[in-house]
């Protein structure tokens, strides 16, 4: 399936541009039950997904299911007011409720139908699909 080890677990980036949701779908079909768009949980874990791509990607985070509640595919909270967040993101209302890792290591809100590349990971943790 192409995934490349970096730091503690394996990633694959998809050039081709696709949707938020139907990026997630493609990442969930790898390994059922292991992998996902990619979840960051540690700043360590932003150098290994820049080992691996060198564009900006949507990752497994949004609020799709309620706004202003930024989740991971994982089901895991993400704090509205850290970092790594882009200054003035995450953005309040309208249709950017899914997150993409840009290439200075922000998250920024964009639209989820939006086509643009993405980042899997398979590190054995199963999506929860009522967090997204």
């Amino acid at each position: 399936m192409g995934y490349a080890r970096a730091g503690g677990s394996a990633y694959r980036v998809v050039t081709a541009g696709a949707r938020w949701l139907a990026a997630e779908t493609t990442c969930e079909a790898d390994e059922p039950g292991a992998t996902h768009l990619a979840i960051v949980d540690a700043m360590t874990e932003l150098a290994a997904i820049h080992e691996v791509t060198t564009a900006t990607v949507w990752i497994g985070l949004s609020d799709r299911r309620s706004e202003g509640s930024w989740q991971w595919v994982s089901g895991i909270a993400q704090a509205t007011n850290t970092p790594p967040w882009k200054l003035g993101e995450p953005s309040a209302g309208g249709k950017d409720n899914c997150a993409q890792l840009d290439m200075a290591g922000h998250f920024d809100a964009l639209n989820c139908d939006d086509a643009r590349p993405f980042v899997c990971e398979c590190d054995g943790v199963a999506p929860v699909a009522t967090s997204y």
